[in-house]
């Protein structure tokens, strides 16, 4: 996962399973971490293409509906504060 020194962040680091598919040929692979986040392809360099194309999806989806969630739980009534503008003109 990322972590962060001094500020900056380093990019997420994922195990992906990549194995022969017996039944169809090619290549299936998946990402343990990412619940569901499943690929396949010809060969190991399409399926390897494939499951990065996946993974971006699974977090942006997620990302997503993170988002979506956390706007829900904001409440919708309006906040008041007093404010005191000066206007100077010259």
């Amino acid at each position: 996962m990322a972590t962060e020194t001094n500020g900056v962040s380093s990019p997420l680091a994922f195990t992906v399973v990549i194995e022969p598919d017996a039944e169809d040929g090619g290549y299936i692979v998946h990402c343990p971490d990412l619940k569901g986040c499943w690929s396949q392809g010809e060969t190991i360099d399409e399926a390897m293409h494939n499951i990065v194309d996946a993974m971006s999806g699974w977090l942006a989806t997620h990302i997503e509906r993170s988002l979506d969630q956390a706007r829900r739980s904001v409440t919708s009534e309006p906040l008041t504060q007093s404010l005191t503008l000066h206007v100077q003109i010259p």
